[in-house]
């Protein structure tokens, strides 16, 4: 039971840092923990495997906090996460735009001809 309770725990700083990082738009900082990420959940769900359903009733308590700590945790990493998808995507359309390119989702191929902006000229001097 103390595994569990020290994996969640792990899981929980990890998540708590990579919480920061997206709240702060510190991209960069997201890098190192993806293999942290990885190893945590892992180490976690193969704790909770080894526990089992043998659940001892003096753990209630601590797991259910545990429980309640990582559910908070999650719901604010999934929250923080689509945020910075939707900013990544309105950075790419913004930059998209002023290259002209048009909408960078539109097709994998190389970006169609220009045609050349309508010109005219007047004969009067």
């Amino acid at each position: 039971m103390n595994d569990l309770i020290a994996a969640g725990g792990v899981l929980a700083r990890v998540l708590e840092r990579e919480n920061a990082a997206l709240a702060g738009m510190t991209f960069g900082e997201l890098g190192p923990l993806v293999t942290e990420k990885a190893e945590a959940v892992a180490g976690f769900t193969s704790a909770q495997e080894a526990v089992g359903r043998a659940v001892p009733p003096a753990s209630h308590a601590q797991l259910a906090a545990l429980h309640e700590k990582l559910t908070g945790l999650m719901t604010e990493n999934r929250r923080l996460l689509a945020r910075g998808l939707a900013t990544q995507s309105e950075l790419v359309e913004v930059i998209a735009r002023l290259l002209g390119e048009g909408d960078p989702l539109a097709s994998y191929g190389p970006p169609a001809p220009r045609r050349p902006a309508p010109l005219a000229v007047s004969a009067r001097a």
